[in-house]
C-alpha cells in the first residue's frame, strides 16, 4: 500500500486516533513526535505530514524540553515500525545489556572506497541494545538491531547496526555497519561479527518478548487503517 504525501497525513490521521481509540494518552511532543501512554507502555509517533495540514492540533499539544524528553523515554530500547507515512515507536520497560567488546583493533572500510582500516578500542566496550526496526515497503523491507555503547568512558563507536535486507526476488543479504564519530564503516572484522551475531543470538528471547509486545500494541491501529485503506 503507497500512499502519497496528501494522503500521507490522512494516514496519520487514522493511525493517531486509532490510538486514542485503545486509551491512549497523549503526553507531549518532541517536534513532530508525540509521545503518549498506552497502559504501560510509551509509544512515540511521528506526525510530520499531519502537522503540515493541521498546525492547530500541533499547538494543542505541550513540547517537551530536552531534559523531560529524555526521563521520559529513560534509556531504554524501542521497537520502531515504518511503514509508508507510519513511524512508530513502541519502548521497552528497562536496559538489555547485550555484549562487552573487547580491547583492542576492529577492523571497518568505507562502503564506497573499500579501504581497510582500524577503530582502536583502548579500554572494552559495553554494548546496548537501542532499537530493533522493521521497515515494510512494496518491493523491499528490512529488520535492523541497533546497539549503543555505554559506560564511564568514551567511546569511538557511537552505534553499531546489524541489518536484513529482504528484496522481492532477491536473497537476503546481511551486513554490519559501525558508525563513529568520524564516518559510517561497514565491519570487515569476522571475529567481531562473529562475537556481535553471537551475542544477538543468546538476547533473541529478550529481543523476542519486546518485539511481540509491540505488535500486540499496535495491532489494532494497523487493523483500522487496513479498514480505512480498502474503503
Amino acid at each position: 500500500m503507497g500512499v502519497s504525501v496528501s494522503e500521507g497525513w490522512q494516514t496519520q490521521y487514522v493511525f493517531y486516533q486509532s490510538l486514542l481509540g485503545i486509551g491512549c494518552k497523549v503526553v507531549g511532543r518532541s517536534g513532530s513526535e508525540v509521545y503518549m501512554r498506552c497502559g504501560d507502555k510509551l509509544v512515540g509517533l511521528t506526525l510530520d505530514l499531519l502537522f503540515s495540514e493541521d498546525e492547530d492540533l500541533m499547538k494543542q499539544i505541550r513540547e517537551l524540553g530536552e531534559k523531560e524528553e529524555k526521563r521520559l523515554t529513560g534509556g531504554v530500547p524501542y521497537v520502531m515500525f515504518k511503514f509508508d507515512s507510519i513511524y512508530i515507536e513502541v519502548y521497552g520497560a528497562e536496559p538489555i545489556e547485550v555484549m562487552k567488546l573487547t580491547q583492542g583493533p576492529i577492523f571497518v572500510e568505507l562502503p564506497a572506497e573499500g579501504i581497510r582500516q582500524s577503530i582502536p578500542l583502548e579500554e572494552p566496550v559495553d554494548l546496548y541494545l537501542n532499537r530493533v526496526e522493521l521497515k515494510i515497503e512494496q518491493q523491499e523491507s528490512s529488520f535492523c538491531i541497533w546497539l549503543e555503547p555505554r559506560g564511564a568512558t568514551e567511546s569511538p563507536i557511537d552505534l553499531i547496526e546489524a541489518c536484513y535486507d529482504f528484496e522481492e526476488g532477491a536473497r537476503p543479504r546481511r551486513y554490519i555497519v559501525v558508525s563513529a564519530y568520524d564516518d559510517v564503516y561497514n565491519l570487515a572484522d569476522k571475529e567481531v561479527e562473529r562475537s556481535i551475531l553471537g551475542a544477538l543470538n543468546g538476547k533473541s528471547p529478550v529481543i523476542d518478548e519486546l518485539l511481540s509486545q509491540a505488535e500486540s500494541l499496535i495491532y489494532e491501529p494497523f487493523r483500522r487503517l487496513v479498514i480505512y485503506a480498502l474503503y
